[in-house]
């Protein structure tokens, strides 16, 4: 049976009076600023993060665009399918998905036709 002094618990070094090296304790800091890291982003360091998920109310708060035209989008493929939760006769939209599809589409038009202004009617008519 191992005995167990106040010593021994108590120093790092096990007590017997010697102390780490500072490659160790540097290794060991590095090590516990790396897990703080892990943690703010709210991933535990060996288990893989579950995917974000929204409503399709949130993604319309997202990407201001109307239901119905989100629905085209989807069936045309241009934007990311939703999955239906089995039970729940809900539809949600991954949120990584969705994201990346909103930065792809930067300076690209989204809906159907480009509406001109009555002032730029009216420009375009005395010009011919």
């Amino acid at each position: 049976m191992i005995k167990n002094t106040q010593a021994d618990r108590s120093h790092p070094s096990g007590g017997d009076g010697t102390s780490a090296s500072p490659s160790v304790i540097t290794s060991a800091i590095a090590k516990v600023i790396a897990l703080a890291a892990m943690m703010e982003d709210g991933a535990a360091p060996d288990k893989p993060r579950a995917r974000g998920m929204l409503t399709e109310k949130q993604v319309l708060a997202i990407v201001p665009i109307a239901r119905s035209t989100l629905w085209r989008l989807e069936a045309t493929g241009r934007f990311p399918k939703g999955v239906y939760i089995p039970g729940t006769n809900r539809k949600l939209y991954f949120e990584d998905e969705v994201r990346h599809w909103q930065e792809s589409m930067e300076g690209q038009q989204i809906g159907g036709r480009c509406r001109k202004s009555a002032k730029t009617l009216k420009t375009a008519k005395q010009t011919a």
